[in-house]
């Protein structure tokens, strides 16, 4: 099961040799026995929505029973149907779902910074932290869970509370605010633990290490996040501190991540030097495509990009400068999993019922499943003027505008001109502003 961190940025999933699969059918009841070799205790997903958290230990034996979640259970979990594990190891099976149950799910549920102050905010943070370690305890010592299970777990908690801390990076970004927060961070983040073996096997290893190392010698600023300096530090950080595997597996996450943002020309003077610093061929075939992909769009224009084309609810393929209907537009982009776009929408449907019939409201989905999209939009009622993009982060439309965040507003006049490529959110009053603006212009 020792396979690299991140083997999806390549597009494969982890495939860990099975000694036998064998399957069983009596009636209604299906029966499926999997056996793989294991030369330790690890971290695994069982596939169900994000996945239940389990713990695999050399020579057990894990019975599960699948029944369907109780929807009327208030709290969000992120699994849509429950387990139940017997065995003599049964407690230490479902120890992830009892913390999940009762302090969120550890891999998954991220602290929503919105409406709070950072003070606030990681004091929520903070106290998940404690209350997450203090329930392992009371767990631990009421069922007999062994100290190498619970050392294991009580890494996972601290790569989900350093992901939390970490979160604050992003969540500027994208309200285009600039803090230098490492003296927040110092002392709440040991650096030695995130090179440990056992935080080396949580989940969110690669990505709580490398949001850290953003934040470690760089100080936040929005207005050059993507710059040559952030990269070049943390690039030596990254060489500087790990090794084999895990070193190919952040320099390729760090080099990913940059071209996401759009094409820059001390990326290509970099290339060459990836290539030697990176053994592994298949994680540089996938930077170099990569690369080559957001090199070609950078040369696409505003014109190439509205005249893209976008699917509705229904599957029809629609040219996106067609829907802007000779009206000012607002295109809203957005996904179903993106907690401050769903916070927008109450903001963005009273502007749209308030300037109904002279602002258009276009919704553009980022989500990868067009079958995520469409459910969400039918929950929320977004049902007209509602889009999916191919390609999400990865199309002309998100690489010309330099989308690597959501949400995003692009604000267009009656002509199809642009007029602001990152306007303000609805819940803002300048938005309103603009809008009054443009309509007693001459663009309208």
């Amino acid at each position: 099961m020792n396979k690299t961190l991140f083997p999806s940025l390549t597009g494969e999933t982890p495939n860990h040799k099975v000694k036998s699969i064998q399957f069983f059918k009596s009636g209604e009841n299906r029966k499926t026995v999997c056996t793989y070799k294991l030369s330790d205790a690890s971290l695994a997903i069982i596939a169900d929505g994000f996945g239940h958290e389990i713990i695999l230990i050399p020579n057990d034996t894990i019975k599960i029973a699948s029944i369907k979640e109780d929807i009327s259970n208030k709290k969000p979990l992120p699994w849509t149907r429950s387990f139940t594990f017997s065995g003599p190891n049964r407690y230490i099976h479902s120890l992830f779902d009892s913390l999940a149950y009762c302090t969120g799910d550890v891999k998954m549920d991220m602290v929503n910074p919105n409406g709070k102050t950072i003070d606030e905010y990681l004091k929520v943070v903070d106290d998940r932290y404690a209350d997450r370690l203090k329930y392992l305890d009371k767990y631990c010592k009421k069922y007999g869970i062994p100290p190498s299970i619970s050392n294991l777990v009580r890494s996972e908690i601290y790569s989900a509370y350093v992901k939390d801390i970490t979160f604050l990076q992003s969540f500027q970004l994208m309200s285009k605010s600039s803090n230098d927060l490492r003296y927040l961070l110092t002392p709440r983040i040991d650096f030695n633990k995130l090179k440990t073996k056992n935080f080396l096997k949580t989940v969110s290893a690669l990505q709580s290490i490398y949001e850290y190392l953003l934040y470690l010698k760089t100080p936040f600023k929005v207005t050059d996040f993507y710059d040559k300096t952030r990269f070049m530090n943390v690039y030596d950080l990254i060489k500087e501190n790990y090794n084999s595997n895990l070193r190919d597996d952040l320099l390729t996450w760090h080099m990913g991540r940059f071209i996401s943002a759009g094409y820059s020309s001390y990326i290509d003077a970099h290339m060459s030097t990836y290539k030697i610093d990176c053994k592994d061929e298949k994680s540089i075939s996938y930077i170099d495509s990569l690369f080559k992909v957001k090199k070609a769009l950078s040369k696409l224009t505003y014109k190439d990009v509205i005249s893209m084309v976008v699917k509705d609810l229904d599957d029809k393929p629609l040219v996106l400068k067609d829907s802007f209907n000779h009206k000012p537009t607002l295109i809203d982009c957005w996904a179903s999993w993106c907690k401050p776009c769903l916070g927008e929408f109450p903001f963005s449907k009273q502007l749209e019922e308030e300037f109904k019939g002279k602002i258009n409201f276009i919704y553009l989905s980022f989500d990868k499943s067009s079958t995520a999209w469409k459910a969400k939009a039918k929950e929320l009622n977004i049902v007209s003027n509602t889009y999916h993009i191919p390609d999400n982060f990865d199309s002309g439309f998100a690489g010309y505008f330099k989308i690597n965040t959501i949400p995003r507003y692009i604000l267009i006049d009656s002509n199809g001109d642009l007029v602001s490529n990152d306007a303000p959110r609805p819940s803002d009053p300048k938005l309103k502003e603009m809008f009054d603006s443009l309509l007693n212009s001459g663009a309208y």
